[in-house]
């Protein structure tokens, strides 16, 4: 099985403004679940990034992750990368498989199609 094709513990969507906090999370998180190859972050897996068409791999890694964590800022609703992730995200929303996904905010808000019932913890 390929990077592209395993089933991630964690999947962190994210703008590249917050790199710094969110690599650190994703330090922490692979320290404790076994390892790298358990969390998707991106400047972990530059091989099945950087190629043509990386949307039909991307879109199956935050589809099929265990759990989904969002990092959302004025900056992740702006970019395109994140735009599409927040489509599955929203998607997996849509079909009640919230208890799959952590929303968390960098203290901005409000965001697009949240509703006020929908949790963002802010970090």
């Amino acid at each position: 099985m390929t990077k592209s094709e395993q089933q991630y513990e964690i999947a962190l969507s994210f703008p590249g403004e917050h790199r710094e906090a969110v690599e650190k999370i994703a330090d922490v998180l692979a320290k404790k679940l076994g390892g790298q190859e358990k969390v998707f972050y991106d400047n972990w897996v530059k091989g099945i990034i950087g190629r043509p068409n990386f949307h039909r791999v991307l879109l199956p890694i935050y589809e099929n992750a265990r759990l989904v964590v969002c990092f959302l800022c004025r900056e992740y609703e702006q970019k395109e990368w994140c735009g599409l992730e927040w489509r599955v995200i929203f998607d997996m929303i849509k079909r009640r498989e919230d208890d799959r996904i952590v929303l968390l905010s960098f203290g901005q808000g409000p965001f697009q199609d949240l509703l006020s019932i929908d949790h963002v913890w802010d970090i």
